[in-house]
């Protein structure tokens, strides 16, 4: 096993919350990482009825939940 480090001034501060780094497992019985994340720079443009679920800090729960009733979405699952 090996690491790898990537030098933040070198990259610069932008592009280094950009990149991802993992080494990937050769052997099937080990699937540790599997994660999918996407980044998209902008707003994301969408409706109340296109929210699935909404994921946030235990201590942003009760704000989160407060949004949502203000803004009258009642059948989204906030999960923490």
């Amino acid at each position: 096993m090996y690491g790898l480090h990537v030098d933040k001034s070198k990259l610069g501060s932008f592009l280094f919350h950009h990149f991802k780094i993992t080494a990937f497992s050769e052997n099937p019985g080990n699937p540790f990482y599997r994660e999918r994340e996407w980044r998209k720079l902008g707003n994301f443009q969408f409706n109340a009825n296109d929210i699935a679920a909404i994921i946030v800090s235990e201590r942003s729960l009760k704000k989160s939940q407060g949004i949502l009733s203000e803004n009258k979405i009642s059948d989204v699952p906030v999960l923490t």
